[in-house]
């Protein structure tokens, strides 16, 4: 029986303190109400609890408020031969032991002669990637036969880099009111400092997650022809009264994992990629003000995107491309309401024969990533017109 794999973005997993699921931490409206978000700090090996207040969390399932319905309809499209999956995972961590994970499981759950796909919403279009170089690594990689990733930022977002700055509401919008959708929007009237969740408290926070550092836009990428400053991105000592900002995910952002990103090796060939982006909205595309770094205003632009991720982020040319005028959560809900997601995983395309030689490359830094396997070529292009949230999952 075929399966699809749907893997939310940043945000997008519900993350509990016991591995039993019984004492839910994200999404969970107490206790941000409360202002306990500080539980959710990482150590600075991005992996253990950090002080202070971090304590373990363990990841569950994607938030049903935001992809409940789009994988009922998705299931009911494709038949009752399919079978649709919700993959959760720790949206905080470094994302390429994510992927690892996720591929460790495809391995032990799919066969070779009844492939899978995997669907990635932004963050997790990279999770995607990372398990399909995972499977690459491990010899498995004909268990994986279309990938498609929406609004991924392919070369990073600016939403990263305002989630480290003290922008207040905008930090708060982006960590906090964006995981509740449209659920509760008490954003306009709970004063931040009932909720404990001030600007700074919130930056800090986020300054503890590596994969926002993954996050950033990407330094060396095509893109960043047009943001001259991006560097300067990577200099903790840029990030104005943001001292947590920490340079050693910074260092391995910057070189480690763009390396792996931006390698032509590290995508999936043109028979297994399909690369979504929203358009017609501005999105900011590169650092105007550099001594603003750390601060409110400091990002601009306005480059045609869907307000999170930029179009040039979101598409990778060697792949089947499509676009879709609505907003960064409106993908989802978006593509399958018009039951566009089904056909893009169902479509058939046929890899030459024989395959192109694996090319490889190995890369070395603060983490080791390994060997990165891939291949690619075409081009469609699809548009689309709806907004339906508003709010973004990065």
């Amino acid at each position: 029986m075929p399966r699809v794999y749907l893997v939310p973005g940043f945000l997008g997993t519900e993350l509990w303190s016991d591995p039993e699921l019984l004492t839910k931490i994200w999404l969970s409206y107490s206790e941000i109400l409360l202002g306990r978000m500080g539980k959710m700090r990482l150590a600075i090996d991005g992996t253990s609890p950090g002080f202070p207040g971090g304590i373990p969390l363990y990841g569950g399932q994607p938030i049903p408020e935001f992809w409940g319905f789009p994988a009922l309809q998705l299931n009911s499209q494709l038949g009752s031969d399919w079978t649709v999956t919700m993959w959760g995972f720790d949206w905080r961590k470094e994302l390429y032991s994510s992927g690892q994970a996720l591929a460790n499981h495809i391995n032990a759950h799919v066969s070779l002669s009844d492939p899978c796909s995997l669907v990635g919403h932004s963050t997790g279009g990279l999770v995607c990637r990372a398990a399909w170089h995972a499977a690459g690594v491990g010899g498995f990689q004909g268990k994986i036969r279309r990938i498609v990733t929406l609004g991924t930022p392919h070369q990073g977002t600016y939403l990263a880099a305002v989630a480290f700055s003290g922008a207040a509401p905008y930090i708060r919008d982006a960590l906090v009111v964006n995981g509740l959708g449209q659920q509760m929007d008490w954003s306009q009237f709970v004063p931040d400092y009932f909720l404990g969740m001030t600007g700074d408290y919130l930056a800090d926070l986020a300054a503890s997650w590596p994969s926002l550092y993954e996050l950033l836009p990407t330094s060396g990428s095509p893109d960043s022809a047009s943001d001259p400053n991006r560097d300067i991105l990577y200099n903790s000592t840029a990030w104005v009264g943001r001292p947590l900002v920490r340079q050693s995910w910074l260092d391995y952002a910057r070189t480690t994992w763009a390396e792996w990103l931006l390698s032509p090796a590290s995508m999936p060939p043109a028979w297994v990629l399909t690369t979504v982006a929203g358009i017609y909205s501005l999105t900011p595309a590169r650092l105007v003000y550099p001594n603003l770094l750390g601060q409110d205003g400091s990002t601009g632009g306005g480059d045609d995107g869907d307000s999170v991720v930029t179009r040039s982020s979101a598409i990778v040319a060697d792949s089947a491309v499509y676009t879709c005028a609505v907003s960064h959560n409106a993908l989802v809900q978006y593509s399958t309401d018009q039951e566009m997601l089904a056909g893009w995983i169902t479509d058939v395309r046929l890899a030459p024969s024989p395959a192109p030689p694996v090319q490889a490359i190995s890369l070395q830094g603060s983490l080791n990533v390994g060997s990165v396997i891939g291949w690619g070529s075409t081009s469609a292009n699809l548009t689309g017109a709806a907004c339906l949230l508003g709010k973004c999952h990065c």
